[in-house]
């Protein structure tokens, strides 16, 4: 990546539209003495060139908004007056802020094709207002959009004063600029070259990501003529790169090397889904066998954030082919709400298929969700219990996904889905004793403590529903340290592991068993790999994770409920289970107490726990004082007084918190290294994260076995 001087607008926010991590500080970055990029204001950059009198500007940015902020603080090293715009083709996000530049005998230039092009998009309006309020998702919340553009951009288009064929060539204050016409992204794409600054403007033919060959929602793009452009740009020997999304690059044996792999894994692409058509392969079958080398989808520039190989699979496949394929079912398909009657039928019904549906859930298999759920909402669309499915494994795949296009459509659909369902709004309302959730607390008997309890609710209801933790925990809804082995490379499988271990106490899985602090219920779905569902009691005190809690271990009993204060019987399970949760009760001992007093003669209590170096952690309220306990010597002794007969506890500071710190470290340097995050971020996680490690005292497991006798 270009190493180069650049401009921060001090204490300016990030702009409200981004692009796969372009929330991240506005910056006008300086390329070469006349060159700079102004990257960060919106999805494009906004492109300078200086000459000895004026300025010409490539690209506009998506609103007039943006192009000011980008324009205000270039004006702080440049105030020549703008002689030309350049479009590098007619993608609302490169020409909606034009107007900001533009005065008095500025001349507009684009290639032909760019008012065509235009007028096609303009015919379709209403259609493209709602995919690119997919696409962008402008009906989320900014925090949890991918990626997206300003989606009430005002109309700062200026239209073109010169459009050119095949090539246009002009000078302006002794800087030489050579346009030429190169498709891909779009028909009337064109590209910039400054022969003697040797730097090129590729427009977007190249971002660092795997490019949208096929966009779910838009028109087929011409795959073979991207390649051409590539190649032809590769000609040049440019000496800077300086795209219309994404950084600067210089150096023109990296370029070069850079523009040959971009280039070579569209060609790929496209030669291995021609291979599989002749072969007589469905689309289905092509899709599965056509993947990047493993050379070229190791590169950050080739990551599938935008752009998919799957996608664009299926853009060439449509291109080559027809609509119907080769199997006969699909020249006159009947209509499918007859289909999924008829399937719900010979499955026994629509409850039998929603039944299958929740099990999917629980699985993980979001997709199979999808695909029952429809079966079921085609033949009665308010089935409440279908909806919320469905919402959910929604929600899961747009937090799982890495791609901004699809975790866009993933959660809007989402989010549509349960506005619009008033079943769904009251499921959400309703606590699992058929009571307000707050209301429930305070009849469990917080009263003074309940602010600490809202802090923790707080805390975690946040923490776990976002992006980054989801992604981190592959969608499993897992939020813990979990257990490393040497084979493992995920903070799923740590976590998968970390249940393992503590399940390893309990010799005889049968009985009744509790989970204590259940989380988002990835824990209690574990559970059903020894337990039946109605033998499994999960309890938190978040009523926003009982929710999913319901939806990850169908058929299980979730209860809103104080582990200090459990609401069971005497003697009344075989065992209980608590992962990364006791450091919290207030109190510890009390805890204990009360699970001793539930557990069955001979029951056992399992657990993973986190002590800290002092009794308390600095600004964290979400750790009583009370819970302070210095060493393993002191939880075993506590252990015993609460009733606790035998007791083993082991020190798993290594293969827990030891390994976690590590793994977190490592992905922590890999996403600045790859451009996932900048270095302000950087360094804000890691202070947090070596902050966390100076805190921790130990990790620990611990198995206490209630005794047999009086």
């Amino acid at each position: 990546m270009l190493e180069c001087h650049s401009i921060n607008p001090s204490g300016r926010s990030s702009s409200a539209s981004g692009w796969q991590g372009s929330f991240r500080r506005p910056e006008l970055v300086k390329v070469t003495d006349r060159v700079y990029s102004a990257v960060h204001y919106a999805v494009s950059n906004v492109l300078y060139v200086i000459t000895d009198r004026s300025v010409v500007v490539i690209d506009t940015a998506d609103s007039m908004a943006a192009a000011r902020a980008a324009f205000s603080e270039f004006r702080k090293i440049c105030r020549l007056p703008v002689s030309h715009i350049i479009y590098t083709h007619f993608h609302d996000d490169h020409i909606q802020g034009a107007k900001v530049f533009h005065a008095p005998g500025t001349q507009v230039i684009a290639q032909n094709r760019l008012s065509e092009e235009r007028a096609k998009a303009r015919m379709l309006l209403p259609y493209k207002r709602r995919l690119n309020a997919l696409q962008f998702g402008f009906r989320l919340a900014s925090k949890d959009r991918a990626v997206s553009v300003a989606s009430h951009s005002g109309n700062g288009y200026v239209p073109p004063d010169v459009s050119f064929d095949q090539d246009y060539r002009f000078v302006e204050g002794a800087v030489g600029f050579e346009l030429y016409h190169t498709q891909g992204e779009t028909f009337d794409h064109l590209m910039v070259w400054l022969p003697e600054e040797r730097v090129l403007f590729p427009g977007d033919l190249f971002y660092p990501c795997f490019p949208m060959l096929s966009n779910p929602l838009k028109p087929d793009r011409p795959v073979l003529a991207w390649v051409e452009s590539l190649e032809r740009m590769r000609l040049l020997h440019a000496e800077y790169l300086v795209p219309s999304h994404g950084r600067p690059r210089r150096g023109a044996e990296n370029i070069d090397l850079v523009l040959e792999n971009y280039a070579g894994a569209i060609r790929h692409v496209h030669d291995e889904t021609v291979k599989c058509i002749n072969r007589g392969l469905t689309l289905d079958e092509t899709r599965k066998r056509v993947h990047l080398p493993v050379e070229l989808r190791r590169l950050p520039y080739l990551r599938q954030i935008y752009g998919t190989v799957k996608w664009a699979v299926n853009g060439i496949f449509r291109q080559y082919t027809g609509w119907c394929g080769l199997n006969p079912k699909d020249l006159d398909p009947g209509l499918r709400e007859d289909f999924h009657r008829v399937l719900a039928e010979a499955a026994g019904g629509i409850d039998r298929v929603t039944k299958r549906a929740r099990k999917a859930l629980g699985e993980g298999r979001y997709q199979l969700v999808l695909e029952l759920t429809e079966v079921v909402l085609d033949i009665r669309p308010e089935t409440s219990v279908a909806i919320a499915l469905r919402s959910e494994a929604l929600k899961r795949l747009g937090r799982a996904t890495k791609n901004g296009v699809a975790r866009n459509i993933y959660l809007t659909a989402a989010a549509t889905l349960a506005s619009g369902s008033v079943a769904l709004k009251n499921s959400q309302r309703v606590g699992p004793m058929g009571c307000d959730g707050s209301k429930e607390i305070q009849r469990l008997g917080y009263k003074g403590q309940v602010q600490a309890v809202d802090a923790i609710n707080g805390w975690y209801d946040r923490r776990m529903y976002l992006f980054p933790a989801q992604n981190f925990y592959s969608g499993s809804d897992f939020h813990n340290y979990g257990y490393w082995l040497s084979n493992t490379r995920t903070p799923r499988e740590a976590c998968e592991n970390l249940m393992e271990q503590l399940l390893s106490f309990i010799p005889e899985k049968k009985g009744t068993i509790l989970d204590v602090g259940c989380g988002k219920g990835a824990t209690t779905r574990h559970l059903l790999n020894y337990y039946s569902p109605e033998t499994i009691t999960g309890i938190n005190i978040s009523e926003k994770q009982l929710q999913s809690c319901r939806l990850n271990a169908a058929g299980c009993n979730f209860l809103l409920m104080d582990a200090t204060k459990l609401e069971f019987q005497d003697n009344y399970f075989e065992d209980v289970i608590c992962v990364e949760a006791a450091m919290h009760f207030n109190t510890r001992e009390k805890f204990l107490c009360e699970t001793c007093r539930v557990l069955k003669p001979g029951g056992r209590l399992v657990l993973s726990d986190v002590l800290f170096k002092g009794p308390t952690r600095k600004g964290n309220t979400l750790v009583p004082t009370q819970n302070y306990l210095k060493n393993r010597e002191e939880y075993r002794n506590l252990c015993i007084k609460s009733g606790f007969k035998e007791v083993v506890t082991i020190d798993a500071t290594h293969e827990c918190w030891g390994q976690f710190y590590r793994h977190v470290l490592s992905r922590l340097r890999n996403r600045l290294l790859i451009e996932e995050i900048d270095r302000p971020t950087f360094t804000r996680v890691l202070r947090n994260l070596v902050r966390r490690n100076s805190e921790m005292g130990s990790y620990v497991l611990v198995c206490a076995r209630k005794s047999t006798g009086p």
